[in-house]
């Protein structure tokens, strides 16, 4: 009985050593995102956020005293641990202490993996970070997207830029510190900036590639202390020059123009209509107004229909030949031309062109 009693001892001892807590040698992913609030060294005005970049984030394994790994943020400001166990893990970063900026606090969050393939996301740190005085200036301007065609040969139309990011950063400094996006008239403010070097940039197509690759079209505005600007609603605002960013529609756009063509058919001296039916097979144009030539030529189907599609935004001229009324025809050729204009405003616009109407 006793020798029963000591072999169940033992084999309890084994599966307790064998049974592994927190750590690394899992399947298991913690996954998070870091945000940086930007102060005044007082921390009395928030000067703007953006994702941490480059920060430390430590991880504990369960209840141990020490971290057990440590990773940087990416430019987004995410992190993650892989290969982990089941278990209880603590996630903590450095911050600014706000009651005393020259001392460091510990910002943590605990979370369980409770299975051995699960992804775990922690809520989102916030830590803050004081960088000198409140500021008082700011800077603002415009952005415009110039629609370009496919091979960039032809400017398509220019509009403002909605909802389009916009970034400023500190000359001498690898990473923007604030991001914002424009307003539905391309607008973007940066306000709290103190004295200094600044660049602000925005992303377009770059014509030199071909495979819809972007390019930062850079703006330099030098910020100096107690200068003023000439801006009537704001004396340290400084109002930037438009900025022109790059787009192409790859020569197919979203919009469609379609219409009918109607044919009527009189007697040799235009006098009296004998009958009227659709223009099957008929020859109808679409040319952007103010080209000189037309953009593409489709025939009409059976019913007399036609549609363009793959248009841009701007305004067209659609248009057909038709034999003119004035015209002796045993003398001369000359035909007139029947058009209608429609302006397409935005992308995926279906605009309906004027019945036009062709004599024979």
């Amino acid at each position: 009985m006793m020798s029963r009693f000591f072999l169940i001892a033992c084999l309890s001892v084994v599966f307790l050593s064998c049974e592994k807590g927190a750590g690394e040698g899992g399947n298991a992913t913690i996954t998070g995102s870091v945000m940086v609030h930007e102060w005044d060294e007082n921390f009395i005005a928030k000067r703007g956020e953006h994702p941490a970049y480059a920060e430390d984030v430590y991880i504990v394994y369960g209840n141990d005293d020490f971290y057990g790994d440590k990773v940087e943020t990416h430019m987004d400001g995410s992190f993650k641990f892989e290969y982990l166990r089941e278990g209880r893990y603590t996630i903590f970063v450095y911050s600014k202490d706000t009651l005393d900026p020259s001392n460091q606090i510990i910002v943590s969050k605990t979370v369980e993996v409770t299975g051995k393939n699960q992804t775990v996301k922690v809520p989102e740190f916030v830590i803050v970070n004081d960088n000198g005085d409140n500021g008082i200036y700011s800077i603002t301007g415009k952005v415009i997207i110039d629609q370009y065609s496919d091979d960039y040969d032809s400017l398509i139309y220019t509009a403002p830029a909605h909802e389009l990011d916009v970034y400023i950063q500190r000359e001498g400094e690898d990473f923007y510190f604030d991001r914002i996006r424009t307003d539905a008239n391309g607008t973007y403010k940066f306000g709290n900036l103190i004295a200094g070097e600044y660049i602000v940039f925005a992303f377009g197509k770059d014509p030199d590639m071909i495979n819809g690759e972007t390019m930062a079209v850079e703006q330099h505005v030098s910020v100096v202390e107690n200068q003023t600007t000439e801006s009537d609603n704001d004396p340290f605002m400084f109002i930037m020059a438009d900025m022109h960013v790059k787009e192409n529609d790859g020569n197919e756009g979203t919009s469609v123009i379609k219409g009918v063509i109607i044919m009527e058919e009189w007697n040799g001296t235009f006098t009296l209509k004998r009958d009227e039916y659709p223009a099957e097979e008929e020859n109808v144009y679409i040319m952007r107004l103010g080209d000189d030539f037309y953009l593409n030529r489709i025939d009409t189907d059976f019913d007399g229909r036609y549609n363009f599609s793959g248009l841009s935004v701007g305004t067209y001229l659609i248009y057909a030949y038709s034999k003119d009324p004035k015209v002796d025809y045993n003398i001369s050729n000359k035909m007139m031309i029947i058009t209608d204009t429609l302006e397409i405003s935005m992308n995926g616009q279906v605009a309906l062109a004027d019945t036009i109407r062709i004599k024979n």
